[in-house]
């Protein structure tokens, strides 16, 4: 039996979760969501494998390779062999796409924002705390910390409770 707070955080995380889904024109033809979400996790994750990301999209590997596919025909990523193994694929973003993903971060920074307006300093403080401590408890696993963090600025978040959960 779901409890008010329940409620009010479900209803919360989905406004969220909707305004960030609502961010604008598609990136490439079709859908705002995966592309947008596959560029901003290669951009906190420079290097990252296709294998990581589709973890963190929740794709199919094949899935994923075809988004990565047609980010790459868009000029937004790159591919480049792994350091540690050659023969093995590591994603970065290219000029272009460090400049999309900026502007989606702003986007998204500016859309949350104005949903927390309302709030005082004080309130603003108490809700960060609560923030870290609830991302803190639901850390279970990398594959979770790249899907919870895939649309994270690492410039402005750089003491991450996921990332201390990790090396925990």
């Amino acid at each position: 039996m779901s409890n008010r707070l329940e409620n009010l955080v479900g209803a919360l995380a989905m406004r969220i979760s909707d305004e960030v889904e609502d961010l604008g024109p598609p990136i490439l033809e079709g859908s705002v969501a995966a592309p947008a979400s596959a560029l901003t996790t290669i951009g906190l994750h420079p290097g990252i494998s296709i294998r990581w990301l589709s973890h963190g999209l929740t794709l199919s590997h094949p899935g994923t390779v075809r988004l990565v596919d047609r980010l790459v025909q868009a000029g937004l990523v790159e591919r480049r062999s792994a350091e540690e193994d050659g023969r093995a694929v590591s994603l970065w973003l290219t000029e272009k796409g460090n400049d999309v993903c900026k502007s989606l971060l702003d986007k998204r920074g500016h859309s949350v924002a104005g949903l927390l307006k309302s709030l005082t300093n004080q309130e603003r403080t108490q809700l960060e705390h609560i923030a870290e401590k609830l991302l803190t408890a639901s850390y279970v696993g990398e594959a979770m910390a790249v899907r919870t963090c895939r649309w994270c600025d690492g410039e402005v978040c750089t003491d991450c409770p996921i990332d201390a959960a990790m090396e925990a």
